[in-house]
């Protein structure tokens, strides 16, 4: 239950800048759809009942000038800022769950995307380095083993590497960096992501792998 803030510009004048807050980011996320499901009532007041399928609300979300969302975290006592593409993932699994289905981990929206992932885990720009992936779920696999390789050289003679989520995000955080660029087909160009989203895509993907729903 994060507080979370969503911020939106629906015209190109800043007067059309508005704001609203939920107690968490399902809230948030059911706030998006509403917004949309406003607009669809007020172009048809005639219609008594108002149906849109997923691809539709995706393009009311690219269509706005602004649509963000910042999310409380509390270890930090701030708030982290998401863009578009991470607001309409989290719609997906929100709307994915309603329907009784479970979201293909990360590669629900994007499918087999090409991926780039970056990492820099010392201070010194020579330590940066990078890898590339088929998909998200590829990706996110390969920081997984990226931390079990560090494991195994900090215990060669341990036969059995094992490690849980709280640990592998501690490895995350202490990176100088980590991030990944994912190929979108329908602009053919790579969306960056941060830290924050590719701990939520491993800790889907790790979950959907113990045979639980995220």
């Amino acid at each position: 239950m994060s507080h979370t803030i969503l911020l939106v510009q629906p015209g190109q004048h800043p007067e059309t800048r508005t704001y609203s807050d939920y107690e968490s980011v399902n809230e948030c996320m059911e706030g998006v759809c509403k917004i949309y499901e406003e607009q669809l009532k007020r172009r048809n007041p005639n219609t008594p009942t108002i149906t849109y399928d997923i691809s539709q609300l995706f393009d009311f979300v690219d269509q706005l000038i602004d649509l963000s969302c910042l999310v409380y975290q509390k270890s930090t006592n701030t708030y982290a800022p998401y863009n578009k593409e991470w607001i309409k993932e989290k719609i997906y699994v929100l709307l994915r769950q309603a329907a009784g289905t479970n979201a293909p981990a990360a590669d629900g929206m994007y499918g087999m995307s090409h991926t780039i992932l970056l990492v820099q885990p010392g201070q010194h720009p020579e330590t940066r380095t990078y890898s590339d992936y088929e998909s998200v779920n590829e990706c996110m696999e390969g920081v997984c083993k990226i931390y079990e390789e560090q494991l195994k050289r900090r215990n060669p003679n341990t036969p059995t590497i094992t490690y849980d989520i709280s640990q592998l995000f501690d490895f995350v955080d202490q990176l100088i960096d980590l991030s990944c660029l994912v190929y979108q087909k329908s602009t053919n160009t790579y969306a960056p992501y941060n830290k924050e989203w590719i701990k939520e895509k491993i800790y889907v993907l790790l979950r959907q792998a113990a045979g639980t729903n995220a």
